[in-house]
């Protein structure tokens, strides 16, 4: 008995082991070099020869009960901002339509799908040979104990709900025991070993050849520098280019990682990273920068980046927004401006552009806010702190009076320079990039700030370019600020197949994982627990490109106290600014002389204050979040083969062909499929001399005789559903030949690795 396999690379084993692009002493699943192993019963029938499957070296998640908890929906903020207006849930509530938001997120059956898929469940090498079971089915959107479920029913909060297969009849559950493969857990439990000892620990670890201390922010030109001197520095795996000019002439930059030496980068599954497309959310691009960094600088001594880099492309673009980030670092802004790009736009509608926007009256290179004195003003200012704006309740007091303050507030800062009676309406830009994608896009009357259409901008257009011509990016990660949140779409109540189960399944696996290394951070959906956005960047990639997306909401204000269920009133923010920050995120109240409001005080807090993680927190947020990413970049397709070959007597053979998916996103998504975007996977066989194909097709279960061959071209046949996440395809073929067949086999899918499978002595 031969058990015959081929891998990506083509070659032929003699092992039922997953094949690798990477080097044979470097395979940590099958050891150095070539192994046998013992199998099962004898394939052999009477008369015939046989080249066996391999059963062995498996065994199904689903035989020990996961300890994960699941995932952990909406929890309220509570507490106010320092200078003064109560922090809202999410910042939904006054933020979800427009540009001068304070908050953005994106700003069933069988998992084969088709007749003919056979998915094995999750499995675990236990290093012995084994039977694989049949993965046990978990059920989506079934009543439970506690949180909302991620479409918008009631979800099962038990302990020990255990990924057990992709079979799109539940959701996934915890990843702690039956999640992760082997390689997932090296990935994840060696990225995260370095966050442990403090935010500068990792670093330490690695002996690299560009240092970039990562307890800063950095401009848009010393962030070009860093980008330049990376791909300077490691010229063997790194490419900067410029993906096109922001509107005011800068460049996109987008470096992209790839060992050519296991292949150009198009050739492989790859992953697109991006951040900064909000002007404010500046932490964004220091953490793809980050992810750049660790993964030229560590290709060399951390054996799973190795494997990443050899197996995967990346594509990383530190700031979609350039002429946003720096604006924000030259000029006066608040926490939450500017998000928008810096074309001019009329945005009250009077004929003019950009012609009221804040002023910074203090000095201080922040715009703050105004209290005006008032009789009978809402506020008053505390007795124990100064800084603190306290609301005074509309209630009869000791006297029988309603009660008042003596302050109200006046707006931001700044002054009506357009005369029209109302204060910085019209600033610079103020539109949203992150509203101007081709999924659900919607004029402006309905998502403010959309833009006339989709792609209209430059810089989402040049993203649009080049996505749209990589069809092998498989997954995406957008980074924004602020929430701690993983956000997937929907980004509006499309239905309820929006996104099918089995898609369903494979981000629940993922967004639950993120919760466990991200902590304080919630998994959710965009439309049912967040707000409705159209037009959103990573919506686009999952609903119009069939590539599993992300956004990260970097930074939560749980994070200060590292309670998840702890909130901090004003005074305890300001405490913990006072004894961590040293009031450096403040700017004390100053009286100033308002040309239309007279005597106001000016001051509050900073740019960058709540919504961006204090420095020296920073390489932390990024090395987690950078750790979730690449779990999520190693999760993309990995494919490979084995075959079984039987003489059927009479010249005729059967030649079994089994492609298996060893990770969990599948080479095309169900939406792809149900919506036909993209090209279907295709199983082609070439025929040797002397060799006559006469049926093909996919069977269920490989031991039955009967099977549906296709009606034509049976060399050439469309896999509509690819191969599911940790799952098979079982591939059917009749040959005729009066010596053992031969030929050429070859799986093609735009998502993953092409296989090459030869038949016999071809």
């Amino acid at each position: 008995m031969v058990r015959c396999g081929s891998g990506r690379d083509g070659v032929r084993r003699m092992e039922g082991v997953r094949s690798s692009s990477t080097r044979p002493d470097r395979d940590r699943r099958s050891g150095a070099g070539i192994r046998s192993e013992p199998t099962r019963g004898d394939a052999r029938r009477a008369g015939g020869r046989a080249c066996k499957f391999p059963r062995g070296d498996v065994r199904d998640a689903t035989q020990g009960r996961g300890r994960g908890t699941g995932g952990r929906m909406a929890r309220r903020w509570r507490g106010e901002d320092p200078d003064g207006a109560p922090e809202r849930r999410r910042d939904a509530a006054s933020h979800r339509d427009g540009p001068d938001q304070s908050g953005d997120p994106a700003s069933g059956g069988p998992a084969a799908g088709a007749r003919g898929a056979d998915s094995p469940g999750l499995l675990l090498r236990t290093g012995r040979s084994s039977r694989s079971r049949p993965a046990a089915g978990l059920r989506v959107g079934r009543e439970g104990a506690g949180g909302r479920h991620r479409d918008g029913g009631r979800r099962s909060r038990r302990p020990g709900s255990a990924v057990s297969g992709l079979d799109g009849r539940g959701r996934s559950g915890a990843m702690k025991r039956a999640g992760l493969d082997r390689f997932g857990s090296m990935v994840v439990t060696g990225l995260l070993l370095l966050t442990w000892a403090g935010s500068a620990f990792g670093q330490q670890q690695i002996e690299s050849k560009v240092d970039i201390a990562f307890n800063r922010y950095y401009d848009f030109e010393e962030m070009t520098d860093l980008m330049k001197r990376l791909a300077e520095a490691h010229p063997e795996l790194a490419t900067l280019v410029s993906l096109g000019r922001s509107v005011q002439g800068r460049e996109m930059w987008l470096l992209a990682i790839n060992n050519p030496e296991t292949g150009a980068d198009t050739e492989k599954p790859a992953i697109w990273i991006d951040g900064n497309i909000h002007g404010n959310e500046v932490q964004a691009a220091e953490t793809v920068l980050y992810t750049a960094w660790y993964l030229l600088e560590a290709f060399d001594e951390v054996p799973a980046i190795r494997e990443l880099v050899d197996e995967h492309a990346f594509y990383l673009v530190p700031i979609v927004n350039p002429d946003g980030r720096a604006g924000w670092f030259a000029e006066a802004h608040t926490p939450n401006s500017n998000r928008s790009g810096l074309k001019p736009t009329d945005n009250d509608r009077d004929g003019l552009l950009d012609e009221d926007g804040p002023e910074d009256l203090d000095g201080d290179g922040h715009i703050g806010r105004m209290w005006r004195p008032d009789p009978e003003g809402t506020h008053r200012r505390s007795e124990r702190d100064p800084r603190i704006f306290e609301r005074v309740p509309r209630v009869p007091g000791p006297d029988g009076r309603i009660m008042t303050g003596e302050w109200s507030m006046a707006g931001s800062e700044g002054v009506d320079n357009d005369g029209d009676g109302r204060i910085n309406e019209d600033g610079e830009g103020g539109y949203d990039m992150n509203r101007n994608f081709p999924s659900d896009w919607q004029p402006t009357h309905v998502q403010r700030g959309a833009g006339t259409h989709p792609f209209s901008y430059p810089e989402t257009r040049a993203i649009g370019d080049f996505i749209r011509a990589h069809p092998n990016i498989a997954a995406g990660q957008s980074y924004h600020n602020t929430g701690g949140m993983l956000l997937r779409g929907p980004g509006a109540d499309y239905g309820e197949n929006a996104y099918p189960r089995t898609d369903r399944a494979v981000y629940d696996a993922l967004g639950e994982a993120g919760e466990e290394m991200l902590p304080h951070y919630d998994y959710l959906v965009i439309h049912s627990d967040l707000y409705r956005v159209h037009g959103g960047c990573v919506n686009w990639m999952a609903e119009g490109l069939g590539i599993v997306s992300f956004t990260n909401e970097l930074w939560t204000d749980r994070r200060i106290l590292q309670d998840a269920e702890a909130g901090l009133d004003e005074e305890g923010r300001f405490r913990w600014q006072d004894r961590m920050l040293f009031g450096r995120t403040f700017t004390d109240w100053t009286e100033v002389d308002h040309p239309t409001l007279g005597p106001v005080l000016v001051g509050g807090g900073t740019k960058y204050a709540r919504r961006s993680p204090p420095p020296f927190m920073l390489e932390e947020e990024s090395h987690r979040n950078f750790a979730f990413t690449m779990f999520h970049a190693d999760q993309m397709p990995k494919l490979r083969s084995e075959m079984e070959v039987e003489d059927l007597g009479d010249g005729l053979w059967q030649v079994d062909v089994m492609v298996s998916n060893d990770r969990l996103i599948p080479p095309r998504t169900a939406r792809a499929a149900d919506r036909r975007i993209g090209r279907p996977d295709l199983m082609l066989f070439e025929p040797g001399d002397g060799t006559e194909l006469l049926l093909a097709g996919t069977v269920g279960d490989r031991f039955k005789a009967r099977f549906e061959p296709v009606d034509h071209r049976p060399e050439r046949l469309l896999v509509e559903r690819g191969v599911p996440g940790r799952g098979r395809v079982i591939f059917r073929y009749i040959m005729k030949s009066e010596a053992p067949p031969t030929g050429n086999f070859a799986y093609r899918a735009e998502k993953a690795r092409d296989l090459e499978m030869p038949l016999g002595d071809s």
